[in-house]
């Protein structure tokens, strides 16, 4: 039973990856944004690092609601909507800033478990990954 359950959530997961399905796709990206947050403020609170500076945090976090509205604005609006695939760019462009950003302040979770702390590491290039899959079945859908 448990792993019919394991198979069943990983075909979801692939099926709403692989799909051209412009409407599962952005229910998929809303997902993964606010899962991703979730997680890294569940994790903060569980795991919270003793030489974190708490301000850095905090600015992170409220740095987090204007890049998810550009990425909506991009890619709902433009993208989705408007049928302008290319405007998913300047998003994908914007976390690729963040990701070459050096950060001076790592968070790092050593005691959450190994797969919590794999996903949220590499919680990035899924959204990224995600966002250029939507902006590829836009393009095949012109």
């Amino acid at each position: 039973m448990k792993k019919d359950s394991i198979n069943n959530f990983i075909n979801t997961v692939i099926s709403y990856v692989t799909t051209k399905d412009l409407k599962k796709l952005w229910h998929f990206y809303l997902f993964l944004i606010i899962f991703n947050t979730w997680l890294e403020l569940f994790l903060f609170a569980l795991y919270k690092p003793l030489n974190m500076n708490l301000s850095l945090l905090i600015t992170f976090i409220i740095g987090l609601v204007p890049i998810y509205a550009f990425s909506i604005y991009c890619i709902k609006y433009h993208a989705i909507n408007k049928k302008r695939p290319y405007w998913v760019l300047p998003f994908l462009a914007l976390l690729t800033y963040i990701f070459f950003m050096p950060n001076p302040n790592p968070i790092e979770f050593s005691e959450a478990p190994t797969l919590i702390r794999l996903y949220a590491d590499n919680c990035i290039y899924l959204t990224f990954l995600t966002a250029l899959r939507i902006m590829f079945v836009v393009k095949g859908k012109k």
